[in-house]
């Protein structure tokens, strides 16, 4: 069937009007600062979606002129596809907005443009995936002209030169709908607790195995990695549409899921016993629960769990009930959390996720009757409060995450998990006998990453450093100050009105070639009092450096989140942290870096850091080429929302990559 020009001339036209809109920026670079939000935002929707019709196009492409998806194209697909871009184009239509002379951009005008580029991008997002998932595509799952193109005997014979670990890996992405954005974290655990990973004579970890494996599937071009802004490693993929449609087919030979007719996990797993649960709330209606061995929530948003449904299922390996969604806002509600009172029946339980899940307010003491379990995600389970006592009986456990937790305290058994590599959302507070100290994780000696959450301002003070030494095997730590962001920061409005008269409309700005010296500011005092902000002199942190306990010297990554004072802590020291080579600092009224010895003009003590991301850093004030004095090693930047930050070569995004040293390294 020849290809229809008449389509493809439309969609050029959309690009080309698309173009036109992109253009005009420069016209709304005129609306108030209250706005230029909305503008970064109107302009990003527009890249979206500039991207999404430019897919549509290749996808058209594919359609229209490959020969054997031309031939099972009826012409009620052919008419349903050209309805759909008659309808984008009526959208588009509607973005060319007048630009004559008098015309100026106000506020109404760029809310009122970004909401006509919400609804476009929501239908070009849903019409083009709407082709493949539903009716506008022919059905290529089980069709014997498909399965007999020359382009799918070359997919499956790049699958079958794969190794044995690598196919089974491969086929666990066959369970996600096309287009979904999918994390690699979640596969690396998934392929951990299914024993998909090789040891054998291999000093890496198992999640820096599965890593390795992840990539080497993105090399051989059966994942695209997913980016929303420029980075150096890749943390999330897709699986391209054909290639989906192959890796679905041969999963369905190898019964290594069960799919209806159009490719969908079945709602029973007569012959893969991995479920894979839709939006039912309702789960009692799948039968032979027992002999399941991987149930993963794939679309529900409500559970209900029984609690017969659980303790029957005593041979699963994997069961992961929370989100595995990549958008934070995604939320799993639980109708009864009692199913967990039965969990202890799953003897061969390897992977637990309640990731995202709401009503679940105690962990009780039957998951300590877990002997296998090697991963624990609690993640963003947002009522959990209390842990097990005797949580140190999860002998095998490796990774516990509890991030986003709001827990009160950290049972004192924690320190009895000896295997433990990954602990996330560590809560540190005021000293218990029957808490867990950080000094008490001395005794784990395998652990390598560590998130801490204190409310504790001063946090961390000389025995808190003393105890970070006893941590032999830690390359990365996140610090982050729960709360003390907001307190610090208060309300401006309420903050302007409690300073004196004479200084309700004073502005302090920073000199663009030097620091401005603590001694020529007459507010410091009082503006620091009044926001509860504390902070040591030069003098004093230098003569500390010396006599004050450091952080691990082995740390490769520390992450500091909502850092409640403005002077670097002598902790942060670029001699002191010789191995460290990426450094994130997020929400923090801190003003300088350390490393700047007699101020800028002076000499510096340089960081080896290569990968440097700075987030709402209201107070930090420095220019480009002092940043490149003090990180002479920099290899990628993240500058978001550092007003002070001055003459940074970033992108639109805020990132910065120097591309001969990342060519180099390659």
């Amino acid at each position: 069937m020849p290809p229809d020009y008449e389509i493809e001339d439309e969609i050029q036209k959309f690009l080309r009007e698309l173009d036109y809109i992109l253009n005009t920026k420069s016209q709304i670079e005129s609306i108030s600062q209250k706005c230029r939000q909305l503008q970064d935002n109107s302009e990003h929707v527009l890249s979206q979606l500039f991207t999404a019709i430019t897919r549509l196009k290749e996808r058209y492409r594919v359609i229209m002129y490959d020969p054997v998806f031309s031939s099972m194209l009826g012409d009620d697909t052919r008419y349903d596809l050209e309805d759909d871009i008659r309808q984008l184009q009526r959208h588009i239509l509607r973005l060319k907005l007048p630009r004559g002379p008098k015309w100026q951009p106000s506020y109404y005008d760029a809310k009122h443009l970004e909401n006509m580029l919400n609804v476009l991008h929501k239908s070009t997002d849903e019409n083009t995936d709407q082709y493949v998932r539903d009716t506008h595509v022919p059905v290529f799952f089980r069709n014997p002209a498909f399965e007999n193109s020359a382009a799918f005997r070359d997919a499956e014979g790049r699958y079958d030169a794969l190794s044995i670990n690598l196919k089974l890996c491969l086929l666990c992405f066959s369970v996600f709908p096309v287009g979904a954005i999918i994390k690699k974290r979640l596969m690396v655990y998934w392929w951990i607790a299914e024993g998909f990973i090789e040891t054998e004579g291999n000093e890496k970890d198992l999640e820096q195995l599965g890593a390795q494996y992840f990539y080497e599937l993105m090399e051989k071009d059966f994942l695209k990695p997913y980016y929303d802004k420029r980075r150096l490693e890749v943390q999330t993929c897709k699986m391209p549409t054909f290639i989906h449609s192959v890796v679905t087919t041969i999963a369905a030979r190898a019964k290594f899921f069960d799919f209806d007719s159009i490719g969908r996990p079945r709602a029973d797993c007569p012959s893969s016993f991995r479920l894979a649960l839709d939006r039912s709330p309702q789960l009692e209606c799948y039968k032979g629960y027992e002999k399941f061995h991987l149930v993963f929530n794939l679309s529900a948003n409500v559970l209900c769990l029984s609690l017969e449904w659980i303790s029957t299922m005593k041979n699963v390996t994997v069961l992961y009930l929370g989100r595995w969604q990549s958008y934070a806002n995604h939320s799993i509600h639980v109708v009864d959390d009692l199913f967990l009172t039965v969990i202890n029946n799953m003897k061969h339980l390897r992977l637990l996720s309640l990731q995202g899940i709401l009503g679940i307010m105690e962990l009780p003491d039957e998951v300590t009757e877990l002997k296998h379990l090697i991963i624990l995600d609690l993640r963003a389970c947002i009522r959990l409060q209390k842990l097990p006592r005797d949580i140190g009986l999860l002998k095998s456990l490796t990774h516990l995450d509890l991030s986003e937790c709001e827990l009160i305290s950290m049972p004192k058994g924690l320190s009895k998990i000896k295997n433990l590599i990954v602990l996330k959302g560590f809560l540190v507070g005021e000293p218990s006998k029957h808490t867990c100290s950080l000094r008490d994780l001395s005794e784990l000696p395998k652990l390598r990453k560590l998130s801490i959450l204190t409310r504790l301002r001063k946090f961390p003070e000389e025995d808190d450093l003393k105890a970070f030494q006893l941590l032999a095997g830690l390359t990365k730590l996140k610090i982050e100050w729960r709360r003390l962001w907001k307190q610090i920061r208060g309300d401006n409005n309420q903050m302007q009105k409690q300073l004196p008269a004479r200084l309700q409309k004073t502005e302090v700005q920073s000199v663009p070639e030097k620091t401005t010296p603590d001694y020529m500011n007459p507010m410091k005092k009082y503006l620091n009092n009044l926001c509860g902000v504390e902070e040591l002199d030069n003098n004093q942190m230098q003569n500390n450096d010396a006599d004050c306990p450091q952080l691990p010297a082995q740390l490769q990554k520390l992450e500091l989140r909502c850092f409640p004072m403005r002077t670097a802590p002598h902790w942060l020291n670029p001699v002191k942290l010789k191995k460290l080579e990426k450094l994130y600092i997020t929400a923090s009224e801190l003003c300088d870096l350390c490393g700047n010895i007699g101020g800028w003009n002076g000499p510096v003590n340089p960081w080896g850091v290569k990968v440097l991301r700075l987030k709402y850093m209201t107070c930090l004030a420095m220019q480009w080429k002092e940043v490149l004095k003090l990180f002479p090693e920099l290899i990628y930047l993240e500058n978001v929302n550092c007003p002070k930050l001055s003459f940074f070569p970033c992108d639109e995004a805020g990132v910065w990559i120097n591309k001969k040293k990342v060519q180099s390294s390659n």
